[in-house]
C-alpha cells in the first residue's frame, strides 16, 4: 500500500492529481490536507509515506510544510508541486531537503507520477546505501585492530572504536588534539613495496605511552592521496622482550662476577666448592624462571639450530597444530615455511649471522601440520645453542588481522560496485525517458498551437509519435518494476496447459504487424507441441523480448528466423536475425541489468530485456544459450521443460 498525504487548499488540484496517481499507483491510500488542523494531526500520526504540498496555501506555505515534515521525519520524500512558487522558492526549498519541484499545468500532471516513482525509487536506493555503510561501520567498529584514515598532512578522517581505545579517548574530534605523527609518517618506496608493517611508541590521552605495530598504505580518494593504516597494541609483547632481554643480561653479570671470585679465592676451594654449588642452583633456578617465561609467553616462541626445530613453547606447539613439542622437535623449519619466503629467510639468517644483532618484525606465512596457510609475524635473534649457532624466533600470529582486513577490501569494493550500479541506472533511465518525453512535449505543443493548420494525416502523424513515445515509456516502467520485482523474489510462477505452436503463430503475427512489415519473421516447427505445461506470461516475456531484439538490431527488409521444435520432455525455441552482432567480449554480461555492448550506437534500450529473459528462462527451470558474431548476426536458443516436476496442469 502507498500512502500519500496530499498538502493543497485547491480542490480542482486535487483531483487532477488523484487521478494521475491512482493511474500509476493502483494501491494509493491518499490523504487530502487543506487546514491546519488536520496536518497536524496528520504529522503527529505519521501514517504516511510521500508528501505533496503545494507552496501558496490559505493558512501556511510549502516551506513551512517541508521544515515541519522534514524535522520529523527526515527520510520521508516530499515534492512541492506548485504554480505560486518561484526561482528562489525552488532553490530554498531544494537546500532545505526537498526531493523535487515541479510547475504545476496541464503537462506537469501527466509528469507527476513519474516524479513520485523517481522519488521512491531515489529514496529506496539512498537507504540501501545507508544500510551498507551502517554495516560497514559496525564492522569496524567490532574489529579489535585499530584501523584509521588521514591526509598526508596528519589530519585524522576516521577511526574505529578500537583505534579511539588505544588512544584513550571517546571521539575523532578528540583523537585529533593528540600528538600522533609517527602515524602519519609516510613509509619509504622500500617498506611500501615489502607490506613491512613498523613498531612505534604512542602517547595517550591520559599521557602513557603503548607500543603498537603499526602498518599503513598510500591510496588515492577522490584524486586525494589519503593514509590508510592499522595499529595493534603490542605493549605485553614489548615488555616481555625486555623483561627477557634483562634477565640475560643479570644471568651474564652474575656467571662473570662469580667467575672472578673463583679466581681469586683459589687457596679457599673447598669454601669455593660451596659457593659454586650455591650458584650453580641459583643459576638453575634463574634459567628455570626465564624457560617458565618463554614457555607462558603468549606469543609462539621457538629456537632454529642448523635448520631444524631444538626448541618450541606451548603457544608455538598451538600455532603449527601440534599436540606435543615431539611432533616438531627435529623437523625442518623450512618444511613448515611457505615457498614464497625462502630466499628473503635465508638471507635474513645469513644476515643475523654476520651482525649478530636481531632481525626486525616481517610478515611471513606458515603451514601447519595439517596443511593449512597461516599469516605470521616474525622476528629473530641471534643464540647459542648447545655451543652452536642458534637462532631464537618469536611469532605473532596475524591471520585474524588479515581476514579482516580482506573482509575491509571486500566491503569497500561491494559499496564501489553498488555506486557504479546506482550510476549507471540512473544515467540509462534518465535518457531512455528524455527522448519519448520530448517527442511527446513537442508533438502534443506543435498540435496544441499549429493543429487547426495541420492536415488530418499530419495529425494522425504527430498522434502516432504521442501514442509511440508513450508506449515505450510504459515499456520502460513495466521492465524496471518486472526487474525489481524478479531481483526482489516476487514474481509468481504459474505454469498452465498451452498450445504452444498456436502461442508462437499469434504472437509472431502480432509482432509482424508492429514492425509494419519492414522485418519478416519466418517461424517454423517441428514435433507435436499443442500440450505443454508452461507460464504463459513468463513466456511472453521471453519470445517478447528476444524477437524485439531480433526487429531493433536487424537492418530493414531482413528476415527473421523463429524456430519451435518439441521433444518429448523438452521446447526449444531459437530465434535468429542478421544484425549487428554482439561482441565477444560483452557476452559474459549479456544477462546482467543495463549491461549494453559499445556498438550499439544509438539504437535506444536499456539492457533489461535479456535480463529479464534469463528470470524468466530460471523459473521455468531452463538454459539459454547464445550465439553471436559481429555484423553477421545473433542466434538466441532457449530450452524448456514441458511439464513441471511436482506441478498438475
Amino acid at each position: 500500500m502507498f500512502r500519500l498525504l496530499l498538502i493543497d487548499d485547491n480542490l480542482e488540484d486535487r483531483v487532477l492529481i488523484l487521478r494521475e496517481l491512482n493511474r500509476e499507483f493502483l494501491d494509493l491510500q491518499a490523504e487530502e490536507i487543506i487546514e491546519p488542523e488536520g496536518f497536524h494531526q496528520a504529522i503527529s500520526a505519521g501514517n504516511f509515506d510521500f508528501v505533496i504540498t503545494d507552496y501558496q496555501l490559505r493558512w501556511t506555505n510549502g516551506i513551512t510544510v517541508l521544515e515541519e515534515v522534514k524535522s520529523r521525519y527526515p527520510n520521508c520524500p516530499v515534492i512541492m508541486f506548485t504554480d505560486s512558487g518561484s526561482q528562489e522558492v525552488a532553490v530554498e526549498a531544494m537546500k532545505k531537503g526537498l526531493d523535487d519541484y515541479l510547475v504545476k499545468s496541464l503537462k506537469h500532471y501527466i509528469r507527476l507520477p513519474v516524479a513520485v516513482r523517481t522519488v521512491l525509487q531515489q529514496t529506496a536506493t539512498q537507504q540501501r546505501a545507508d544500510r551498507l555503510e551502517l554495516r560497514l561501520q559496525t564492522l569496524l567498529n567490532q574489529l579489535n585492530v585499530g584501523v584509521f584514515r588521514s591526509r598526508l598532512d596528519g589530519c585524522l578522517l576516521e577511526g574505529n572504536a578500537a583505534f579511539l581505545h588505544l588512544l584513550g579517548v571517546s571521539s575523532l574530534q578528540a583523537a585529533q588534539t593528540l600528538d600522533l605523527q609517527e602515524l602519519f609518517r609516510q613509509p619509504t618506496a622500500e617498506l611500501q613495496s615489502l607490506n613491512q608493517g613498523r613498531e612505534v611508541q604512542l602517547r595517550r590521552a591520559d599521557g602513557s605511552f603503548i607500543w603498537v605495530s603499526l602498518n599503513q598504505t598510500i591510496n588515492t580518494t577522490d584524486s586525494e592521496p589519503v593514509i590508510e593504516g592499522l595499529i595493534e597494541n603490542i605493549s605485553d609483547r614489548k615488555l616481555a622482550q625486555e623483561a627477557l632481554k634483562c634477565a640475560n643480561d643479570e644471568l651474564e653479570l652474575r656467571v662473570a662476577e662469580r667467575t672472578q671470585e673463583l679466581q681469586q679465592a683459589n687457596e679457599q676451594l673447598l669454601v669455593e666448592i660451596g659457593e659454586r654449588k650455591q650458584a650453580q642452583l641459583a643459576l638453575q633456578q634463574s634459567a628455570a624462571y626465564h624457560r617458565h617465561l618463554v614457555e607462558v609467553c603468549p606469543d609462539p616462541i621457538f629456537i632454529q639450530c642448523g635448520g631444524q626445530f631444538v626448541f618450541v613453547n606451548e603457544a608455538a606447539i598451538k600455532l603449527y597444530g601440534a599436540t606435543n613439542s615431539s611432533e616438531l622437535i627435529g623437523k625442518r623449519v623450512f618444511d613448515y615455511l611457505h615457498p614464497d619466503y625462502h630466499e628473503i629467510v635465508k638471507q635474513r639468517i645469513q644476515q643475523l649471522r654476520d651482525t649478530g644483532k636481531p632481525m626486525a618484525m616481517m610478515e611471513q606465512k606458515f603451514f601447519r601440520l595439517d596443511g593449512t596457510v597461516i599469516d605470521v609475524e616474525v622476528a629473530a635473534a641471534p643464540f647459542t645453542y648447545q655451543k652452536q649457532p642458534a637462532a631464537q624466533v618469536v611469532v605473532h600470529d596475524i591471520s585474524d588481522r588479515k581476514r579482516a582486513e580482506a573482509e575491509l577490501r571486500k566491503a569497500l569494493e561491494t559499496e564501489r560496485e553498488l555506486s557504479e550500479l546506482k550510476s549507471r541506472i540512473i544515467t540509462t533511465i534518465s535518457h531512455e525517458y528524455r527522448t519519448p518525453l520530448a517527442t511527446i512535449l513537442s508533438s502534443a505543443e506543435l498540435l496544441r498551437t499549429y493543429g487547426h493548420k495541420f492536415t488530418e494525416e499530419k495529425r494522425l502523424t504527430h498522434l502516432h509519435r504521442i501514442e509511440t513515445s508513450s508506449q515505450h515509456l510504459t515499456n520502460l516502467v513495466s521492465d524496471v518494476l518486472f526487474i525489481g520485482q524478479a531481483d526482489a523474489d516476487r514474481l509468481k510462477f504459474n505454469p498452465a496447459p498451452l498450445d504452444l505452436e498456436q502461442f508462437c503463430q499469434e504472437l509472431v503475427e502480432e509482432m509482424s504487424f508492429s514492425t509494419r512489415n519492414q522485418r519478416a519473421i519466418a517461424f517454423s516447427t517441428r514435433g507435436k507441441c499443442t500440450r505443454t505445461c508452461l507460464d504463459e506470461k513468463l513466456l511472453r516475456q521471453i519470445l517478447t523480448n528476444l524477437l524485439s531484439n531480433a526487429i531493433k538490431y536487424s537492418p530493414p527488409e531482413s528476415t527473421l528466423g523463429f524456430d519451435l521444435e518439441c521433444a518429448e520432455s523438452t521446447v526449444v525455441l531459437s530465434i535468429r536475425d542478421e544484425g549487428i552482432g554482439i561482441p565477444a567480449q560483452h557476452l559474459p554480461q549479456l544477462f546482467e541489468s543495463f549491461h549494453r555492448a559499445d556498438n550499439v550506437g544509438t539504437i535506444p534500450g536499456t539492457g533489461l530485456g535479456l535480463a529479464i529473459v534469463k528470470k524468466c528462462v530460471d523459473m521455468h527451470g531452463g538454459q539459454i544459450n547464445v550465439e553471436s558474431i559481429v555484423d553477421v548476426g545473433t542466434t538466441v536458443t532457449v530450452m524448456l521443460p514441458t511439464f513441471q516436476e511436482g506441478v498438475r496442469c
